[in-house]
């Protein structure tokens, strides 16, 4: 499962851009892509999602993230927690 992120990141804006992640049981790696995202979200907000803190259900509902790509959200929430 892969989904192609758009973040902007406040403290480092050099990390700026849309990147995908990818991974399986033999590893993970992230690149920077061109596709079109599937997230709109900051650094920290993606941080806080991958760390447990919060979902990006509940970021959303905050108007936190956005989707590019209708219904992403629930999809990318089982992505972060098959990740762990």
């Amino acid at each position: 499962m892969q989904f192609a992120a758009e973040r902007a990141d406040g403290f480092c804006p050099w990390n700026d851009g849309r990147y995908e992640p990818d991974g399986g049981p033999e590893g993970a790696v992230c690149r920077t892509s061109e596709a079109s995202p599937h997230l709109i979200l900051t650094a920290a907000d993606l941080a806080s999602a991958y760390l447990g803190a919060v979902r990006f259900t509940t970021l959303a509902h905050a108007r936190r993230v956005a989707e590019g790509t209708v219904d992403r959200i629930a999809r990318c929430e089982r992505i972060i927690a098959l990740a762990k």
